[in-house]
């Protein structure tokens, strides 16, 4: 989703005009923009001609080098970084083992282990490609309704309203990346440990599992600049250091 120029600067100007101190402002390129053609730039130094501060997050490109957007030496840019709290998320198999996992998920099974699913649908499904369906991108309810699927990867969309799962466990490819908030238990587990899952699930012949509610840990490593988040240099103004400063940007719930 893009906002117009246009739309950035009405709203720098109606905030000017309201008379406000501080302007936070999370949106940005993707790359470094030239200050006459980056309307936030643009935006912010009329904000600062009347004496408003505008704040600006570093950008979402990380890890890579060079990859923060907010380089006008008249904004306060921010990159994000993780608090001493970390949410952990646990699912007990039926043999008891316990694996450890991550997620924002504050639903509960009751102490109740349910079936897994040992597939998401049938694989000469003309509805549901494999490939759709070993991510949960679609799932036959008629294999997997009130039980937990394992979605082998996660491409920001699950086909839980039509597929009526009771969880999903979710293999984490990119395990530098915060946890999600989901609707229906659910927890991001580790690439060994999803492989210890499937495993489990092969080879027993009623599979079953717990997941539980979200837990938090202290993080002793905090705090540190989250991989998400865009690093420096600056490019365009090499003499002008990006980002300023980091604040706390990971695990925050609002």
């Amino acid at each position: 989703m893009r906002c117009d120029s246009s739309t950035i600067l009405y709203a720098f100007d109606d905030a000017i005009a309201d008379g406000v101190s501080i302007i936070s402002i999370s949106i940005g390129s993707s790359y470094q923009e030239n200050l006459v053609e980056d309307p936030i730039a643009i935006g912010s130094f009329h904000a600062m001609a009347g004496g408003i501060l505008t704040v600006n997050f570093a950008g979402n490109s990380g890890p890579f080098l060079a990859s923060v957007s907010s380089v006008s030496p008249w904004m306060l840019s921010v990159v994000a970084s993780t608090i001493d709290r970390r949410f952990i998320d646990k699912v007990i198999l039926g043999n008891e083992k316990i694996l450890t996992g991550k997620s924002i998920n504050s639903f509960s099974l009751n102490r109740k282990k349910f079936l897994i699913a040992k597939k998401n649908s049938e694989p000469d499904s003309e509805k549901c490609s494999k490939d759709s369906a070993d991510i949960c991108e679609c799932l036959d309810s008629s294999l997997v309704e009130g039980k937990i699927v394992l979605c082998n990867g996660f491409s920001g969309y699950a086909d839980y309203e039509d597929g009526k799962p009771i969880g999903s466990i979710i293999k984490d490819f990119d395990e530098g990346f915060p946890p999600f908030v989901s609707p229906l238990p659910s927890l991001f587990l580790s690439t060994n440990d999803y492989d210890i899952l499937r495993s489990y699930t092969k080879s027993s012949k009623i599979p079953k599992a717990e997941i539980l509610m979200s837990e938090t840990i202290k993080d002793p490593n905090a705090p540190i600049v989250a991989e998400f988040s865009s690093r420096g240099p600056n490019t365009l103004v090499p003499e002008i250091m990006k980002p300023y400063i980091s604040a706390p940007g990971v695990d925050i719930l609002a």
